[in-house]
């Protein structure tokens, strides 16, 4: 599984050694302020087009945001189809894609 509330402390910890205000990257991402701080949070999860924007912003990859996020309890095989769910629409080809990009992450040692 994911943790939205490990997402939100890893984006803020990033921000803040980015040196970024939170209206600065919110500004940078095109959206409101208290919608990062709903981010940071972990209270909602960005759309994919304002996650990859976040990461860009922030000069990490979404790897590195989602590093501390997904736990270890997901196998090869898994379904990460609710992460991608939440971050928007994506096609079955995408969703495969990042899905085994993200294993190799969860099963580095």
């Amino acid at each position: 599984m994911y943790n939205i509330k490990n997402l939100g402390k890893r984006i803020k910890e990033m921000r803040i050694k980015s040196g970024y205000s939170q209206t600065e990257l919110a500004a940078l991402t095109g959206v409101r302020p208290s919608t990062l701080s709903e981010y940071e949070s972990g209270n909602i999860l960005p759309s994919l087009n304002v996650f990859v924007d976040i990461a860009k912003n922030l000069n990490c990859t979404p790897n590195d945001l989602l590093k501390d996020c997904i736990s270890s309890d997901n196998a090869a095989g898994s379904d990460y189809r609710s992460i991608f769910l939440s971050l928007g629409m994506m096609s079955e080809e995408k969703i495969e894609s990042i899905a085994a990009m993200l294993e190799g992450i969860v099963n580095e040692e």
